[in-house]
């Protein structure tokens, strides 16, 4: 992957868009950079969710392997998408899989850290879990699509 490539502080992503500092804070104490190149699996359908994951650069393949068939891919997310919201619900473990398109810049935040932070501070929950279900009714709706044959 080209090593030139920069990774923008966490706070200029758009998942932290009009979010208050303190949660900004709280999501970069918990995050670290990650670089992908293209066919490199980011997690595993059925695995353990560890991560969330904001995609600085690159484009990622959200996939869902049907019983009998090969693996289907259920949206492509870009830039500025957030990805991996399993690790919110019991057992934690991904509804999906994902892998990278391109080479890719992401930031990885941890799962443990953020589910801490939403039981323990209800107002910096609600910030992170609102853009949270955006982003999942946002998947179910590629999901269904792609059942659909659209």
């Amino acid at each position: 992957m080209d090593s030139t490539l920069s990774l923008a502080p966490l706070g200029q992503h758009p998942f932290c868009d009009g979010l208050p500092s303190a949660v900004v804070a709280v999501l970069d104490q918990c995050a670290w950079p990650l670089t992908l190149a293209a066919g490199d699996l980011l997690f595993r359908e059925g695995g353990t969710a560890d991560a969330f994951y904001l995609i600085v650069h690159g484009a990622v393949a959200i996939e869902v392997t049907m019983p009998g068939q090969k693996t289907v891919v259920l949206q492509t997310l870009h830039e500025g998408n957030s990805l991996g919201w399993s690790w919110l619900l019991p057992p934690y473990r991904w509804t999906f899989g994902a892998r990278a398109c391109s080479p890719c810049r992401l930031y990885a935040l941890d799962a443990d850290t953020l589910r801490a932070t939403v039981a323990s501070d209800h107002e910096m929950g609600f910030h992170i879990l609102s853009r949270c279900i955006a982003s999942m009714g946002d998947r179910l709706h590629a999901a269904r699509m792609q059942m659909l044959g659209s």
